[in-house]
């Protein structure tokens, strides 16, 4: 059974207040194992507040099992600093041959490393995970979302121009929609770009029957 994580220890990750966090495991090694209600551990916060001195000493001490525990969302620690934008956290991780398959590690959603940085419009970390590998590109969640449906959303030319530059790449959005569907309700650039390297989503139409010209006429962008 997991152990509860202590209130200081925690309350001290929060604050950054390192020298007490220092102390506190100085006291008790024990308290770098214990867990929040939703299953995360001090890496996962350290993680999402891009705090790199826990993830270092998890690493250096070969602490696997930590360094690769998913929460009960299925999240890992990569998919925290991924979702929060910390590429320097990002580096720490990858650059571990034995932690690397993080990357394509789905959550309970079915969402990947490269899903949350496409959403929340991380380039830097979108970057990084493409370099240890494009197969993530191709990759679908739960709710039938792809990186570059989700980067199209969100609007992020330079983030759908480096999907679109992935030997695979899935356009897929839900309820029938493309990465082109999303992108006519956010951005005249992204448009342009999607339909010069994959011209054939112009004809694509979601569960409704209707086609990005659809969309656009809605819109009143004809």
């Amino acid at each position: 059974m997991a152990t509860k994580m202590h209130p200081s220890f925690l309350s001290a990750m929060r604050e950054n207040d390192m020298d007490r966090l220092f102390a506190l495991l100085e006291e008790d090694r024990t308290r770098f194992y214990g867990m929040t209600v939703k299953g995360n551990t001090i890496l996962h916060i350290a993680a999402s507040l891009g705090n790199g001195w826990l993830i270092v000493e998890a690493s250096n001490n070969s602490e696997w099992d930590l360094l690769l525990h998913q929460n009960l969302k299925g999240d890992t620690i990569l998919h925290c600093a991924a979702r929060a934008g910390h590429d320097r956290i990002l580096s720490l991780l990858i650059d571990h041959e034995e932690l690397r398959h993080m990357t394509g590690m789905q959550n309970r959603r079915g969402d990947s490393a490269l899903h949350e940085a496409a959403r929340g419009g991380h380039a830097k970390v979108v970057r990084q995970l493409l370099a240890v590998g494009e197969n993530m590109a191709s990759m679908v969640n739960g709710d039938g979302e792809s990186p570059l449906y989700l980067a199209a959303v969100r609007g992020s030319l330079e983030i759908v121009e480096m999907l679109l530059g992935c030997a695979m790449v899935d356009y897929r959005g839900p309820r029938g929609q493309t990465a082109l569907h999303a992108a006519v309700c956010r951005s005249y650039d992204v448009v342009k770009m999607l339909l010069d390297k994959m011209p054939e989503l112009n004809l694509k139409m979601d569960n409704s029957l209707s086609s990005p010209i659809h969309y656009a006429a809605s819109l009143g962008d004809m």
